[in-house]
């Protein structure tokens, strides 16, 4: 990983209360035998808070990820081109402060109800204006649980090129341009729009009463060595 320039600043404000911000600048991630991820400018921000408040809830934990110009390798012929506007995840993390083996952590971050807050997941990737906000969970079998709300611009070019890439059937490209076009909306100072609602559950993801997708069941096992520590200690992996 390269990069040109590398600013930023952290606040600590207590044991357990800080901010942490950090901009990257023309961000190169080579691989060997692969060619270059290009990145304009990278910038992390957080904001933790591992202390209860009067009424017994613990402070969320606010984060925020913003990737600008991102150049993908020619030859990876991803079906929307190779350049990504913008790349902007934001949210908050709330729950109980995780710390211990990994697996078990997260088991009782579910039990005491915690959630992870998406305020905005947006991307501007080749024909696609996309914007996504919602709570996701785990369920009894540590899988994801989701209720989102998306909002899509540029939905038809998008669908073409799917079907250009071969990743939807011509029919099946047809057939959900015309069930997108039926759900639009046409304001008229923008593009049309689709909004519309996505759940995840046992694996399956959803927009409104149509499966969509069957997704790969998360292996924590494969993570079982993970360790969190608290106060202020470092993750640790087994050898």
């Amino acid at each position: 990983i390269k990069t040109q320039r590398l600013a930023g600043d952290v606040v600590l404000k207590g044991p357990d209360h800080g901010q942490l911000n950090v901009n990257f600048g023309g961000v190169v991630f080579e691989t060997a035998g692969l060619s270059l991820v290009q990145v304009r400018q990278f910038d992390i921000n957080l904001d933790w808070h591992f202390q209860l408040r009067p009424n017994g809830v613990l402070e969320p934990f606010h984060f925020e990820f913003i990737i600008n110009g991102v150049e993908l390798p020619h030859d990876w012929r991803a079906p929307l081109g190779t350049k990504i506007g913008i790349l902007r995840l934001a949210g908050k993390l709330t729950g109980p402060h995780p710390h211990g083996p990994l697996v078990a952590a997260l088991r009782r971050w579910r039990d005491a109800g915690g959630t992870i807050e998406i305020s905005r997941l947006a991307t501007e990737y080749g024909p696609l204006n996309l914007e996504i906000e919602g709570t996701f969970a785990l369920d009894k079998r540590m899988q994801p649980l989701a209720a989102l709300i998306a909002r899509a611009e540029g939905y038809i070019d998008t669908v073409e090129a799917l079907v250009d890439a071969e990743l939807l059937q011509p029919n099946e490209g047809t057939a959900a341009k015309l069930g997108l076009s039926i759900m639009a909306r046409r304001p008229e100072d923008r593009p049309a729009y689709v909004e519309m609602p996505l759940t995840v559950q046992n694996q399956i993801l959803s927009a409104g009463n149509v499966n969509l997708l069957h997704l790969p069941a998360m292996r924590w096992d494969q993570l079982q060595g993970l360790v969190l520590s608290g106060g202020g200690k470092n993750v640790s992996l087994p050898p």
